[in-house]
Order: structure tokens, then sequence, then C-alpha cells
């Protein structure tokens, strides 16, 4: 879709926002992340770290969260990849069409901002795999985020397990107040990597994991 001419407006606002050296408006709110109905103990062993804080002026955002999944990384690898699950596999992806040409993987991507607003983005995401290692997501085009900018990372502190690291960078529209954008960001990457990692260790175990 093409932008409109405040949308054009917005994105001018943030190129010059991106290319000033400030510092980010901390507002972090790290920390364990629990998944319903588990407990963690004082080291968050069974957590999932979280953080995010506002960027460039308040106009964009950055968020990281992790995960230690007990399944090898060829495992969660495999799920993260398999782009026409990803709106069974994510909880605010709510369709995925796959295009494979000469430039590569694009995923043509419906998601969900605010389900009481009705609010939802609509993006064309080049992908860059490095087999086993990492996965990055660079918005084309679309609607919702003027720029967005997502990476997986996978490690494997043991042969049986991965460490999955997440990252996102975006700007969104000036239509999406950056308060909700960014409570759905909090929201929704834990719920995420809590997601995966349910998933790795049904395809791994052959069933959900024990309680803790």
């Amino acid at each position: 879709l093409l932008p409109t001419a405040l949308e054009a407006r917005h994105a001018a606002r943030a190129a010059v926002a991106r290319a000033r050296p400030t510092a980010a408006l901390a507002r972090p709110t790290g920390g364990f992340w629990q998944p319903p109905g588990r407990e963690s103990d004082a080291r968050g062993a069974d957590g999932i770290q979280f953080s995010t804080s506002l960027t460039n002026m308040g106009l964009g955002i950055s968020s990281t969260g992790s995960v230690r999944i007990d399944a090898p990384v060829a495992v969660v690898w495999g799920l993260v990849t398999d782009y026409e699950r990803h709106p069974q596999l994510i909880p605010n992806i709510l369709s995925t069409r796959v295009r494979r040409g000469p430039r590569g993987v694009e995923l043509d991507q419906v998601g969900l901002l605010s389900n009481k607003l009705q609010l939802k983005c609509e993006m064309r995401l080049a992908v860059a795999e490095e087999a086993l290692r990492s996965l990055r997501l660079q918005r084309l085009s679309g609607h919702g985020f003027l720029d967005f900018q997502a990476a997986y990372y996978f490690q494997s502190p043991t042969p049986e397990s991965c460490l999955l690291t997440y990252e996102v960078k975006a700007f969104p529209c000036p239509v999406f107040p950056m308060p909700i954008v960014e409570g759905k960001i909090r929201k929704e990457v834990p719920r995420m990597l809590d997601a995966v990692r349910t998933a790795a260790h049904d395809a791994h175990r052959g069933g959900p994991p024990a309680a803790p």
C-alpha cells in the first residue's frame, strides 16, 4: 500500500531522527516474563528475558527477548522458518503468504495491533536466512510501520538445547499511537517466544514440557 501524505511526513521525521546520534529514551521494562500458570525460581530459569525502550526522540521502539529451549537448534529453526505456519505459531499474526522468487523469500503478513480497535498492519517482508544461526526480516512495503526490522538468533548452549533471541526495531505510522504499539510489543514478544518454546518441546519430546 502507498503511504499517505501524513505517513510520508512522519517517515521524513523518522529518517532525520535516525540520522541524529541521540541516545535511546530509556524506558526499560525488562525482567523475566512468566507464562500463565508457571512460576520461576529466583534465577528466572523458566522465565523469558525481555526488555523494550523508545528510541530516536520517541518515534521508534526497540525490543529484545530471549528464551532457552530444551530442544536442538535444528528443531527450533525448522519451526521459525516454517513461514506458512506463522499464523498458528505466532499469536498476533493473522495471515502469511509466502513468495519465493529470484529475489529470495518474501512474506506478505497481516498482523493485529489492537483487537479492541481492530487495528491491523500489513507488510511485505524480505527474508534473509543464515542457516541455523540467524533469520532477519526487513520491511519492503506495507501499511502500519514506516520501518520494521526483526531478527531471530539461534545459539546452542548444548547439543540438546537452543537459546533463541528475538530483536525488533520499528517506527510505527502516526495513525498507530506509540502507546498501543509499545503495549502490543511488550505483550506479544514474550507470548511468541513462549509459543515457540512450547511447540519445540512438543516437536522434540512428543508432548508438552513437564511442569517445573
